[in-house]
């Protein structure tokens, strides 16, 4: 995976799963009831996906959505092996299944590409430029790490390259 890894807020990675699944069923025209259970998803999808192919790692995010369950409900704390191969799980999964679904390449996934104003969508590609080949320039700070400089969050080229960023007062 790229520099910029899957950075989840606090919530469990079969709640992403399943946002995934509901887009994947509205892209592809399936109807779901309004209540299900979460492997319940495989099944429903199942007739919209070209024949032969069968949506991946329901065996594995069954058991990922378990972790989820023990955890909320009953108070049990995964292993420390458990939550990397979730993680793992879940990764194959999103790698996969954008593919099936969506004809994309999961690892291109950008949120900068949802942004609708062209200017701050430029901004931040070319921001995500600079991080990822290490030209990230902290903003200045005071020895007690307040930052200087007056007025609102600006941002310029240095004469090096890399985007500065100057946070307020």
């Amino acid at each position: 995976m790229s520099a910029w890894t899957l950075r989840c807020p606090p919530a469990p990675p079969a709640t992403f799963v399943e946002h995934f699944l509901l887009i994947s069923a509205d892209h592809v025209d399936v109807n779901l009831p309004r209540s299900m259970q979460f492997l319940q998803y495989w099944e429903n999808l199942q007739s919209k996906l070209p024949a032969g192919q069968v949506l991946p790692s329901k065996q594995s995010l069954g058991r990922v959505n378990k972790l989820r369950v023990d955890l909320k409900h009953h108070g049990n704390i995964p292993s420390s092996h458990a939550i990397a191969q979730s993680k793992a799980d879940v990764t194959t999964f999103f790698t996969d299944a954008a593919r099936m679904i969506f004809n994309i390449d999961f690892e291109t996934v950008d949120m900068a590409d949802l942004v609708a104003h062209p200017e701050v969508a430029r901004l931040l590609h070319e921001a995500r430029t600079h991080f990822e080949a290490d030209r990230v320039v902290s903003p200045p700070v005071t020895p007690s790490g307040k930052p200087i400089g007056p007025g609102p969050a600006t941002a310029r080229r240095s004469s090096t390259g890399p985007l500065l960023v100057q946070a307020p007062p």
